[in-house]
């Protein structure tokens, strides 16, 4: 059942080619899943990976292995189990998985530059603004003014700079 549950988030949550809105069927998939298992769940995020090595097409995966492993807890956190134990590991895993998140799409941005649908495709655009919106303020400002960039070079949908740039204002 946890491998159904699992393939079934997972393919609502980032079809390759579909879009990256939570569906209903994800939803309620999500309520299931296990506290127990989900520790169990591994999505290989090394800090470490040497990006100038890897292809376009493997940062595309790396970056939606990324996104998966990120919603993962952040959907358990907020639709799991409200049992402060169960409340404090999903945020300790939210906070390890940014930390990693954060340094992978440091180096992608270091090595390609902003992922822009042109470069990349528009799943890998969303994908890096979510790991920055999800970011600390500091770690959200160091890409305002590169999201300004591409949004005035209209490489980029403008909502994803002005968003970023309302949410700092706050």
């Amino acid at each position: 059942l946890f491998f159904l549950c699992v393939f079934t988030f997972l393919n609502a949550a980032v079809s390759i080619h579909g879009q990256t809105t939570p569906s209903k069927s994800m939803k309620s998939t999500i309520e299931i899943f296990d506290f127990a298992a989900l520790s169990k769940v591994d999505h290989n995020l090394n800090p470490e990976i040497n990006i100038e090595q890897q292809s376009l097409q493997n940062i595309k995966v790396l970056l939606i292995k990324m996104l998966q492993a990120e919603q993962q807890y952040r959907d358990s956190l907020y639709n799991g189990s409200k049992e402060d134990n169960k409340q404090q590991y999903y945020l300790q895993k939210i906070w390890n998985i940014d930390i990693v998140n954060q340094k992978l799409l440091d180096k992608i941005v270091k090595t390609h530059g902003w992922p822009t649908p042109n470069k990349f495709d528009q799943k890998s655009t969303e994908i890096a603004w979510l790991i920055v919106w999800h970011g600390q303020t500091d770690y959200k400002k160091k890409y305002l003014n590169i999201l300004k960039k591409a949004s005035d070079a209209r490489e980029i949908n403008s909502n994803y700079y002005h968003s970023l740039r309302k949410k700092l204002a706050d």
